[in-house]
C-alpha cells in the first residue's frame, strides 16, 4: 500500500514564507530608492522562493510504503529508509503548532523504535492530512499483525457494557472555560485600560477589538463541547455480537463505513488544555461524533469513563483485519 505526500498541504506550507518574502521585498522597497535596491531584493526574494519550492515539493514530497516486510520511505523515487517489522516497533507522533495560542498547522511523525536498541526516532510525515495518516497507521498496524501471526480477532462472549459519566465532563470544558475567560479577561482589561491612558483612540477601539477576537475565540472553542456532551454523549455504551449500542441508538456492525477512536494512550504534543477522547462513527450516510472522556493536560488520572482501555481494544480487535473501517483518532 503506498501514501503519497498531499501537493495541496505542501503548497500551503510554502504560503508563510512566500507572505514573508513579499512583504520584507516591499519594506525595503519602500524605504530605499526602488531603482538601487531593486536587483538585490528581487534577486534574494528569488533564491528564497527556489529554496522554499525546493524544500516544498522535493525534499518533503514523500511516498511511504507499507510492504509485507517493511514500511518504506521514498524521495523523487529512490528509498531513503527501509524498517523492517521483525527489527521495528512503529507508533505515531503528532505535534500541533499555535501562534499565540491560534493553531497555525499539525506535524505528524511515524515514531520508529528499535526493538535491539529500545531507541527512537521520529520520521515526518510531510504533506499527509489527518485522514491519510490515520490510514497510514491502520495499514501499519495491520501488517505487523499479520507479519507476527497474532490473532486479533476477537468477539466478547457476551453483551459488554460501559458507562460514562457525562456530567464529569461537561463540567470539565465549564471549568476551563470559565478560567480561560476570567484569567484572559483580567489580562486583557488591564492591557487595554494600559492603552487607553495614553490617549490614543485608535489604538484603545483596535486593542478592545483583539481582545474581544481573544475572549470570543475561548468561547466557541470551550462551550460548544460542553452543549454536545450534554445532547449527545450515550451514558451506556453496549457492545454486541454484530452491533454497538450508544444509549438508545444501536448501530450494526456490517453497516458501519468508518469508525474511528482516539487511543487510550494518546497525547498530543501542543498547548490544548483539554484532551478529548472521541469516538467518530460514519455509517450509512450519517456521521456521528461523540466525547466519550476529557483529560486536563496535567490530569494523572481519568475518572468519565473508566473502562475506555478495555472499551478501545474490543472496538479495535472486533474490526481488526479491516483497516479501511477502522481507524485510531490521531488529531
Amino acid at each position: 500500500m503506498k501514501f503519497k505526500s498531499s501537493p495541496l498541504i505542501l503548497a500551503a506550507s510554502f504560503i508563510p514564507v512566500l507572505l514573508a518574502v513579499c512583504a520584507i521585498s516591499l519594506a525595503l522597497l519602500l524605504a530605499q530608492d526602488a531603482q538601487k535596491f531593486y536587483a538585490a531584493v528581487m534577486g534574494g526574494a528569488f533564491a528564497v522562493i527556489a529554496a522554499g519550492i525546493y524544500v516544498c515539493f522535493v525534499r518533503s514530497n514523500i511516498t511511504v510504503h507499507v510492504d509485507t516486510d517493511a514500511v518504506r520511505f521514498y524521495r523523487a523515487g529512490k528509498e531513503y529508509l527501509n524498517f523492517p517489522y521483525s527489527g521495528f516497533e512503529f507508533t505515531s507522533y503528532v505535534l500541533k503548532h499555535t501562534y499565540n495560542g491560534i493553531p497555525t498547522y499539525t506535524s505528524r511523525y511515524l515514531k520508529v523504535t528499535s526493538k535491539e536498541s529500545g531507541k527512537s526516532k521520529n520520521h515526518r510525515c510531510s504533506g499527509f492530512n489527518k485522514s491519510s495518516f490515520e490510514m497510514l497507521m491502520a495499514y501499519i498496524r495491520l501488517a505487523v499483525s499479520e507479519k507476527n501471526n497474532v490473532d486479533i480477532t476477537y468477539t466478547p462472549d457476551g453483551n459488554a457494557h460501559f458507562r460514562i459519566n457525562k456530567h464529569a465532563i461537561a463540567r470539565k470544558y465549564a471549568k476551563v472555560l470559565a478560567l480561560l475567560t476570567i484569567a484572559v479577561g483580567v489580562i486583557l482589561l488591564f492591557l487595554v485600560y494600559i492603552v487607553a491612558s495614553a490617549n490614543s483612540p485608535v489604538y484603545t477601539y483596535t486593542f478592545s477589538g483583539c481582545a474581544a477576537v481573544i475572549i470570543i475565540s475561548i468561547i466557541l472553542k470551550y462551550a460548544p463541547p460542553i452543549f454536545s456532551v450534554k445532547k449527545n454523549t450515550p451514558e451506556v455504551i453496549t457492545l454486541y455480537r454484530d452491533s454497538l449500542a450508544l444509549g438508545e441508538k444501536i448501530l450494526q456492525f456490517a453497516n458501519i463505513k468508518l469508525i474511528k477512536l482516539t487511543p487510550p494512550s494518546y497525547r498530543p504534543d501542543g498547548t490544548d488544555f483539554l484532551l478529548a477522547r472521541k469516538l467518530t462513527v460514519i455509517y450509512g450516510e450519517k456521521t456521528y461524533v461523540y466525547i466519550l472522556d476529557v483529560k486536563e493536560r496535567y490530569e494523572k488520572s481519568v475518572s468519565a469513563f473508566k473502562g475506555y482501555e478495555e472499551f478501545f481494544a474490543v472496538v479495535e480487535n472486533i474490526f481488526s483485519g479491516h483497516p479501511e473501517k477502522f481507524m485510531r483518532e490521531l488529531g
